[in-house]
């Protein structure tokens, strides 16, 4: 996985709450962010953002996941509900996962 092009899963839903108080809606530096909605529920809210990014037509996506988070959920579980989306890649590492989604299915 290209760690370039890799969104930090905890940065992006502290960067969401933060703007809650500032703008509410197109805080994002990425585009396709803003259909996106954060949940309390990792993996729900992980799956969210492929959808997000699968409604905008990107091919693939890449993440990283924090180690307390990817430890907080269901990875499997997680792993077969985005693998409906597209083909998935997860690399756990010493700091947390990285989770890659290509060839996103349209919608």
């Amino acid at each position: 996985m290209n760690s370039d092009n890799r969104l930090n899963y905890e940065e992006l839903v502290e960067n969401y709450n933060k703007s809650l108080f500032e703008t509410l809606r197109g805080f994002r530096a990425v585009e396709f962010l803003d259909t996106w909605v954060p949940d309390e529920d990792h993996e729900k809210c992980i799956l969210n953002l492929i959808e997000a990014a699968q409604i905008a037509g990107m091919d693939s996506i890449a993440l990283f996941i924090g180690s307390d988070t990817a430890d907080s959920m269901d990875l499997s579980l997680l792993k077969d509900h985005a693998s409906e989306m597209g083909d998935i890649q997860m690399k756990p590492g010493e700091k947390g996962m990285d989770l890659e989604v290509s060839n996103m299915k349209s919608r």
